[in-house]
């Protein structure tokens, strides 16, 4: 899930993005209503590694606000990697 190849489509729905994105498989990634993005998500050594809509209110129950997309990355140490890349969504917990 490349992101930095991932095409964006849709017409957008409040905020600045678009509202789903295409990677190069053909998978679809819904992209929550009102998002900001694509905005870089950097890591601590200040590489990209992919890219992130913030900031919406999405899926069937509304709790998702975000959608992080990452690039593959290879196996290292402990970790098997992430050779087609992941997707993570955030939910918006209300603090009572």
């Amino acid at each position: 899930m490349n992101s930095q190849r991932n095409s964006t489509k849709g017409t957008g729905k409040g905020g600045n993005s678009p509202d789903f994105v295409v990677t190069q498989k053909g998978d679809v990634i819904p992209i929550t209503k009102g998002a900001t993005g694509p905005n870089p998500v950097v890591n601590p050594k200040g590489n990209v590694t992919g890219q992130s809509y913030t900031g919406g209110q999405g899926s069937a129950n509304k709790q998702v606000d975000s959608v992080r997309i990452m690039d593959p990355t290879p196996p290292r140490g402990n970790s098997l990697g992430y050779p087609g890349g992941a997707l993570n969504t955030r939910i918006k917990v209300n603090k009572v």
